[in-house]
Formats: structure tokens, sequence, C-alpha cells
């Protein structure tokens, strides 16, 4: 019975990407286990799942705004990712630097 479970994972995922992208995201699962719908804000607006996948036939059907798609991800691509990476090494470039300057600063005569 790992169904439910792996449907709410599922749904958190999808909620998150929703909410990121702005836009309503639909997942539609043809064994039966789950399908739902998501609007821009991540709001799950309509779900249906059977638990066990039971192989019986489920409509899932909501009115959702479309969204606009425009999300700081979506506006700057790749390059949220590479500021990202970027502040990381300053930090970890940085972090020695500054105990190593500490430490002699530390070890010099007065």
């Amino acid at each position: 019975m790992t169904g439910p479970r792996i449907a709410t994972k599922h749904y958190t995922h999808l909620v998150f990407r929703a909410v990121e992208n702005r836009v309503a995201l639909v997942k539609a699962d043809n064994s039966g286990n789950d399908s739902v719908i998501v609007d821009p804000y991540g709001r799950i607006i309509a779900a249906a799942v059977t638990p066990g996948g039971d192989k019986v036939g489920q409509v899932v059907i909501a009115d959702v705004p479309l969204g606009t798609g425009e999300s700081l991800a979506v506006r700057w691509g790749d390059w949220t990712g590479w500021i990202a990476l970027a502040g990381m090494v300053f930090f970890i470039i940085y972090d020695p630097v500054t105990k190593a300057r500490a430490k002699r600063r530390q070890d010099e005569p007065l």
C-alpha cells in the first residue's frame, strides 16, 4: 500500500513547482493511483487518490487561473543557480582566510 504515501510526495513536489513557476499544474496518473490539479499559488484544487492503485476510472475537473509564468527563477533562468554557486564558493574561501588572519594576529608578539 505505497500508493497514498507516494501520492502525497508527488503533491508536495507539484505544489513547489507550481509556486516556483507561478502556473497551474495537472498531474494525471493512468494507473489510478493519484491525480491532482494545483493552482499557481500552490493550493490543491482537486485530487483523487485511489488506495492500492485500483483501476477505477476517476475524473478530476477544476477551474484554475493559468498564472503569469513570471517568477524570479523563470525570469533569470540559470543565473539564479550560478549566483548561489558563486556565493557558496566565496564563503568556502572566505572562512579559512579570515581564520588564518585571526590566527596570525593572535600569534604576533605585542
